[in-house]
Order: structure tokens, then C-alpha cells, then sequence
């Protein structure tokens, strides 16, 4: 990193009005500079984000990718321009002026990475890099983004992401995808105030009136202009774009009349324009109430960088394995059962009577390496609560039914008045149980060769004393949940702790969790 003060002067007298936002800035890259991880950046439109990093990434020298997320419809663009940008190079007229390198999978970025940070000959490894998404609130809800911040680190290769964008972390916008994901560490460039808008203003004005050529008493007249109309149309507006264009198209009108030679004074030439200046303001107060929701800072969440509950993925103790509840313990390691194998994968996993054809092809195993590898970058996704509870069921029947059963009887809800419905067509419902019996046990048949389904469900076990340690894994943010009710069948759940305090509990249980893992 380029360490000039001369450089940080210029940048700070090119960007009035954010001296300490660059110096933090300059901090935060500095720190990011050694290792893998994230920062983002987030603010109003108008404060100058995407301007003054892409300037400071500049000046400093530093290695990076700087990507807009707007512009990118597909996942192959993004990473074929983080390739190539990070490669550097020009592109050749031979080629189509194409990109030299194809990527299309974050599996494929994964193989890539590590040679571009790899030194040829004596020469040394290449220093860390930045990837920089602007608009990165574009990419909430999609794999990528968690693709992407967890690239460097898989790749073990020194890429660190700066994420630009309108929300905070803790925004809706971010809710519902990023709670697999550690919070980043967090800048704020908060709006410019009225001052500051002046200020940058005056700023802006100076080079487009050449030494001597600006009128006489300009700059003291364009100063009172902004002095009486910005605080006034601020408060409908905090963009500084739309307060520089408004600027623009009122101000002729406010100095007419001393081009035509009166003499008023400031406050004579408001009076003027004030119709014309409530007008404005009146019609861009009426087109910013919509747009105050889209862009607030949004309700709380579980991914909050304050959080410190056990299920944020910050960090959770390893004594958590041994203070939580016993069927607490099953129900996380079910959940995050549920939270990384697709659907389609439980009966593979539950069912040891299940064969799948073979793979016919030499890449075959190729694809199913690069298909786990996306998957654990992607990170755990959302599950019903009728699977989360079957695949529950399965692995507190197979490991625990023969200590706690006696003679083989064991625990039918439907024997106590409960009702079962087997009518769903997941193939985890009808498959789950299958060889998962105690001593004594009988298939009775059925559609998946002989499922017992009175064995899906263990002994002593009652089914209101599992969905009440659901609700308080979801009230500890152990789960995350969408939907209004906990125990609503179209709730949607996802498991937020982490893999290592998974695996502890998991060897608390004395349960082997990579039997159950089938990423691909």
C-alpha cells in the first residue's frame, strides 16, 4: 500500500468534506491488506462512495477488482471481469477484444485464484488484493455474495472484499441471505449535511470559471444563493446530485436580474424565486416518500454486527455442546443436516437400502467436486420444519433409540391421539427411517421398500417437547426463521451456527456428522 501523505492531501482536497472518512478508510484497507476478509461500506446515495474508493484504490496503489453489480445480470460477467481486472493486461484485438480467462462457477474461481496470487520464479507471491462490489445490495438474496466473501479464504489466497452499498448489514435488504455469514466489519458515510453541501458546491463551482473569467462578485453571490436554497431543499432531499442539478437550474433565475444591471440586494433576488423555489421543493417531497422506505436503514436482524448471541455466526463457544438441552442438541445437528444437503440428498443419506445409478462419464467425479465446493459457499439454505423434524427423528432414532427404548416399543404419535399425514410427496418424508429401527422392529412396507414409520419416530420422545425446543433455538437465533409463526407449516428455517460448534456438539453425541453430509 502506497503510504504517501502527498497522495492522502490530494485525495482529501479532491473530496472536501471527507478527510476522516478516507483516513478510516485508509485504516480499514491497511488492516484488510494481510488476510482474507470483508469490509463494507454502506450510505445514502450522494455521499461519494463509489467516487472516492475508486480514487483511493487508485492513489494507494492497491490491487483490485472494482465491479458494479448493476451491470452484471449473470454470475459469468462478475467473475470473468474479477479475473481479468485482477490479472491485469490489455485486451488483444485478436481475441475480439474478449476476456482471456472463462470462468463460469464460483467452482471455477476457487481453481483459478490461488495462480494469480502465485510469484513465478524468484519472484515474490503477489501482495493481497480487493475486490470492491458497488450496488453489492443487488446481490442480497443470491449465492454469489456469499460466494464471493468466502472465496479468499477457500482459496486461501489474501482476497479481501469491500462491500458498497445503501444499507447497512442489519437492513432487510440483507436479512434474509447473509445470516450464514460472520458481519463484516462496518463504515458509515452518513449524509452531507447543509454546511457540507455548501461547501462541495463552491467546491465544484471554482474550476468551471477560469482566473478572471467568472463574473463580478460570483462567487459571493452564488454563495448566498446556496446559503438561503439548500437548507430549504435539503430537507426534502438529502442526494446531492438532485440538490446540484436544482442548483443549476434556479440560479440563472436568482442572478438575472444583476446581469441586467439592478442592483438588489440577496435577499430581494430570494424573493424572486422563492415561488419557484417552493414549487421544486414541494414536487420532490411528494416523489422522496416512496423512496424513504426503499432506502431506510431497515428493521434489526439476527445477522446485526452487534449481535452477540450464541447462534451468530461471529462465534459460539465450544461449551455450548455440553450446556444446551439433549434434544436441543439433535435438533441443531438435524437442522444443519437439513440447512446444507439438498432435498433430493436425504434419502441417498438416510435410506441404506437406496442405490443410485452410476455415473457414467470420466468428469463425473470432477462435477461432484465442484458442486460441493460451490455448496459450501454458498452456505446453509432454508428448510421446511416438517424435514427438519423428519431428518430429527432419523438421526435421534438411529443413535439413541437402543438406550433409551426398552423391549423395542417405540413412540407413535398417532398411538396418542395424534395425526399423521403422510401425504406429502418429499421424498424425505416417505424415505427418512428406513434401517433406522430398534431391536424387534418390523418393516410393515410401503412405497420406499418397506419403511417402517413407526420407527421414524424415536421412544420417550414427545412431539410437543421437540417443537418447544424449535421455539427456543429460534428466540436464542440459533434458527432463523421467515414466516410470522414458529410452528407454521410454511415457515421456512436456517441454521446460523456455525460448523465448528456443530461438529463439538456433534462429537458430544458421539455422532459421526460426516455421514451425514452429502453436499453433492
Amino acid at each position: 500500500m502506497v503510504n504517501s501523505s502527498a497522495a492522502d492531501a490530494e485525495l482529501k482536497a479532491r473530496f472536501p468534506c471527507r478527510e476522516r472518512s478516507i483516513d478510516a478508510l485508509a485504516t480499514a484497507v491497511q488492516t484488510g491488506q494481510a488476510g482474507a476478509c470483508t469490509l463494507l461500506l454502506h450510505g445514502p446515495p450522494s455521499t461519494g462512495k463509489t467516487a472516492i474508493v475508486r480514487a483511493c484504490m487508485s492513489a494507494w496503489g492497491m490491487r483490485h477488482a472494482f465491479i458494479d453489480c448493476v451491470a452484471c445480470s449473470t454470475p459469468r460477467p462478475l467473475l470473468q471481469s474479477l479475473l481479468h481486472q485482477l490479472k491485469g493486461g490489455a485486451r488483444k484485438r485478436g481475441t475480439g477484444y474478449a476476456q482471456d480467462q472463462d470462468c463460469d462457477s464460483l467452482a471455477e474461481l476457487l481453481v483459478l485464484l490461488p495462480a494469480l496470487f502465485r510469484g513465478h520464479g524468484r519472484a515474490p507471491p503477489q501482495r493481497g488484493a480487493w475486490v470492491v462490489l458497488d450496488n453489492a445490495q443487488r446481490l442480497a438474496g443470491s449465492d454469489l455474495l456469499t460466494g464471493l466473501t468466502r472465496a479468499g479464504a477457500a482459496a486461501d489466497v489474501p482476497l479481501s472484499v469491500l462491500l458498497l452499498a445503501r444499507q447497512p448489514w442489519s437492513s432487510t435488504a440483507f436479512a434474509t441471505s447473509t445470516q450464514a455469514l460472520a458481519p463484516p466489519a462496518t463504515l458509515e458515510w452518513a449524509a452531507y449535511s447543509s454546511d457540507q453541501m455548501i461547501q462541495i458546491l463552491e467546491h465544484r463551482r471554482r474550476p468551471t470559471h477560469p482566473a478572471g473569467a467568472a463574473p463580478s462578485g460570483d462567487a459571493a453571490t452564488f454563495r448566498a444563493f446556496l446559503t438561503a436554497f439548500v437548507p430549504t431543499y435539503r430537507r426534502a432531499t438529502t442526494d446531492l446530485l438532485e440538490v446540484e442539478a436544482a442548483v443549476a437550474a434556479l440560479y440563472p433565475a436568482f442572478r438575472a436580474p444583476l446581469d441586467a444591471g439592478r442592483e438588489l440586494r440577496p435577499a430581494q433576488l430570494h424573493a424572486r424565486v422563492n415561488p419557484l423555489v417552493q414549487r421544486v421543493v414541494a414536487e420532490r417531497s411528494h416523489t422522496a416518500a416512496p423512496a424513504a422506505k426503499e432506502f431506510g436503514s431497515g428493521v434489526p436482524c439476527m445477522g446485526a454486527a452487534h449481535d452477540a448471541t450464541p447462534g451468530s455466526s461471529s462465534g459460539a463457544p465450544p461449551a455450548l455442546a455440553s450446556q444446551l438441552p439433549f434434544v436441543s442438541k439433535y435438533l441443531i445437528l438435524a437442522a444443519y443436516v437439513a440447512s446444507r444437503n439438498k432435498p433430493t440428498a436425504d434419502r441417498a443419506v438416510f435410506d441404506p437400502g437406496f442405490r443410485k445409478k452410476a455415473r457414467r462419464g470420466a468428469q463425473a467425479h470432477d462435477r461432484m467436486v465442484e458442486a460441493a465446493e460451490e455448496a459450501w459457499l454458498r452456505g446453509p439454505h432454508p428448510f421446511p420444519l416438517e424435514r427438519c423434524l423428519h431428518i430429527f427423528y432419523a438421526l435421534y432414532s438411529s443413535h439413541e433409540g437402543e438406550e433409551v427404548g426398552e423391549g423395542g416399543a417405540w413412540h407413535d404419535p398417532g398411538a396418542e391421539g395424534g395425526v399423521e399425514d403422510w401425504s406429502d410427496a418429499n421424498v424425505t418424508r416417505d424415505c427418512l427411517g428406513q434401517g433406522r429401527r430398534s431391536p424387534g422392529s418390523q418393516p410393515r412396507g410401503g412405497d420406499c421398500g418397506g419403511v417402517d414409520r413407526a420407527a421414524t419416530y424415536p421412544p420417550e420422545v414427545l412431539h410437543a417437547d421437540v417443537l418447544m425446543a424449535l421455539s427456543s433455538l429460534v428466540m436464542l437465533r440459533m434458527l432463523s426463521m421467515s414466516g410470522g409463526d414458529p410452528l407454521e407449516p410454511g415457515t421456512l428455517y436456517r441454521c446460523g451456527v456455525e460448523e465448528g460448534v456443530v461438529r463439538a456438539i456433534a462429537a458430544n453425541l458421539k455422532v459421526q456428522l460426516s455421514d451425514y453430509l452429502k453436499l453433492a
